[in-house]
């Protein structure tokens, strides 16, 4: 990679508050399709993890691409110094998240029946072609890695510790097991003890921001549309889900399913008068709430003015 960066300009807003407000639109429109949908993800509508297996086995395929394609960079002696410099300063090995996703969705399969397991298969091997596209655009513009990483880890550290809240309060009946397979959402101390990840999020920011200093305008301005182009793709997710789902229930469930949905979005509304429409048909919609939250909760802390670029 070429460098062509004089260094940060210091009467330039930062890269982190340059994202903030370019993607502020696509979060925003994005959260108010969430705030409805996820208690119908949860017990009662729902009574075991496999709508919870699906969505995280399609939103996985993000993680999967930019955690492997930074890790094999990193581990190639030929990669441009200035490159493994900005790798380096946003890897933190107690911050990635694809190898415990993994062995959640391991455990998970483990606890359903054959034909769930079946479905998870066929769901992953047909999802790839959404990894494979992220691969591409990484090898074609490394950098925009920042762009993931910015996104995907920064819903964690904020949106995220609700969306644990949530689906730890499900208990060991809804996810089949004493052992609650979330430890994608988990953070941990150097010493193994739980953590709320505040000391990585100030780590992973600190990196974030020494690596901006090192791109160029149009590096910056690459990574900004690229943050915008993963908000698109996550809808993408969504409506995947939401067509795969259609195809394996059948017309006649989700018929049900839409009434449970619109019964619970009137309930509502009642106390809500801000509630938007769906961005898509609301049948099957309460499958996708709670992977839409994966990549869509910063826009709640949005709203809270929890991302600081301080």
């Amino acid at each position: 990679m070429a460098s062509q960066s004089t260094g940060e300009d210091e009467t330039r807003p930062s890269l982190l508050i340059e994202l903030q407000a370019a993607t502020r639109a696509k979060h925003h429109a994005l959260n108010l399709q969430v705030l409805n949908k996820l208690p119908l993800c949860m017990p009662p509508p729902s009574d075991s993890p496999i709508l919870y297996a699906r969505g995280m086995t399609v939103f996985g395929q993000i993680y999967y691409a930019f955690e492997s394609h930074l890790k094999n960079s990193l581990e190639n002696d030929e990669l441009d110094e200035t490159l493994r410099d900005i790798y380096h300063r946003i890897f933190l090995p107690r911050l990635l998240r694809a190898a415990l996703l993994q062995r959640d969705m391991e455990i998970i399969k483990m606890r359903l029946g054959e034909q769930e397991r079946q479905e998870i298969d066929d769901l992953a091997e047909q999802s790839m072609g959404f990894q494979r596209r992220i691969l591409v655009s990484l090898s074609t513009k490394p950098h925009v890695l920042l762009a993931y990483a910015w996104t995907m880890y920064l819903a964690l550290f904020n949106g995220g510790r609700w969306m644990r809240s949530q689906l730890f309060s499900a208990g060991p009946s809804f996810w089949l097991g004493r052992e609650l397979p979330l430890s994608f959402w988990d953070f941990e101390d150097c010493d193994g003890t739980p953590s709320n990840g505040e000391d990585l999020k100030v780590a992973f920011k600190g990196g974030f921001a020494r690596s901006a200093a090192s791109l160029s305008d149009i590096q910056r301005k690459e990574i900004i549309d690229e943050s915008k182009a993963l908000l698109d793709l996550c809808l993408e997710m969504v409506r995947f889900l939401d067509e795969s789902l259609s195809s394996s229930l059948g017309a006649e469930t989700c018929s049900i399913i839409n009434r449970n949905a619109g019964s619970s979005r009137e309930k509502r509304n009642k106390t809500d008068t801000g509630s938007s429409g769906s961005l898509v048909g609301p049948a099957c919609h309460y499958v996708t709430s709670t992977f839409q939250s994966v990549a869509t909760s910063t826009a709640t802390f949005w709203g809270r003015k929890e991302i600081s670029s301080d």
